[in-house]
């Protein structure tokens, strides 16, 4: 891995990558997390929200990624979009899951910054 796929927004803060050599990772990026929801879409019934916690900067401002301080319309105009799945059934839980203890979710929780 280069130093710009590992650290595109860093190598774009430097002067060391452009928006044209981000953008294709932040798509790739993009196309892995999405297979993902497609197999999510083919295995549950009804309507989906696919959303994100923030916008992304590409160079705006000097900037790439999200910053909490940095009051940018494209920080703050949260991606989503609605579509519905239909459950097909080509995936099934493994029979030997098991769901965790509330506490391990709280500390988990807590660990992630949501508590």
């Amino acid at each position: 891995m280069t130093a710009v796929e590992d650290r595109p927004y860093d190598a774009g803060r430097a002067g060391e990558a452009t928006i044209d050599e981000i953008w294709p990772l932040y798509l790739d990026n993009l196309r892995l997390v999405l297979d993902s929801v497609e197999d999510l879409l083919e295995n549950i019934d009804g309507a989906v929200a696919l959303t994100a916690d923030h916008g992304e900067l590409f160079g705006e401002l000097g900037q790439y990624g999200h910053f909490q301080s940095i009051p940018h319309p494209k920080l703050k105009k949260v991606p989503w979009v609605k579509t519905t799945g239909t459950d097909t059934r080509t995936r099934q839980p493994d029979p030997d899951f098991s769901i965790r203890k509330m506490d391990d979710v709280e500390k988990q929780l807590a660990d992630l910054g949501y508590r």
